[in-house]
């Protein structure tokens, strides 16, 4: 399995909560790249908040926000095979005078792990994956899911000021 994309995964309503309760807060730190590594590019800059953090393991208590991501729930609900919950974070990205790609990556090595990307606008950015050169266009309502070891990179968008994504990440059953 590549990836699997579905479109209108949440309710209108469900949307539009997350829209006026997370989107329009105060709630992000500026981060150096898109990419796990640093980029010499000067558009390849996001806004990231982590909503829920396991911690992957490790002793630490788990990161988690009381007061947003609730809004999510119906976006964790509806996936089929979720199993243990990694990390729940939403990347703000901006527009560029040309697509740019970020470095391809992964987001876990851990054993059924899988990445989920949910598009909270349309534009004409989206996500590409390495092996196959596929690219998904973002789409507001759209998910796509595939396994974490699946190399992927965001790629910006030239039409619209900010490109919003939900990154969730789990272990499936």
């Amino acid at each position: 399995m590549q990836y699997r994309k579905y479109d209108n995964f949440i309710s209108e309503d469900d949307l539009v909560k997350i829209e006026q309760n997370v989107l329009q807060a105060s709630i992000f730190k500026a981060y150096e790249s898109t990419a796990y590594g640093i980029s010499d590019n000067v558009y390849d800059v996001m806004m990231n908040r982590v909503f829920f953090c396991s911690n992957y393991g490790m002793i630490k208590k788990p990161e988690y926000d009381e007061k947003h991501l609730p809004y999510f729930y119906p976006i964790l609900n509806n996936l089929p095979d979720i199993g243990v919950l990694q990390r729940v974070s939403l990347n703000l990205t901006f527009a560029t005078p040309q697509s740019d790609i970020s470095e391809y990556h992964i987001d876990s090595d851990l054993k059924n792990s899988f990445t989920c990307i949910f598009y909270l606008n349309s534009n004409n950015g989206g996500t590409k994956f390495k092996e196959s050169d596929e690219f998904v266009q973002s789409q507001r309502n759209r998910l796509v899911r595939f396994p974490s070891l699946l190399e992927h990179a965001a790629v910006n968008t030239t039409d619209t000021k900010l490109r919003w994504v939900l990154n969730i990440n789990y272990i499936r059953l």
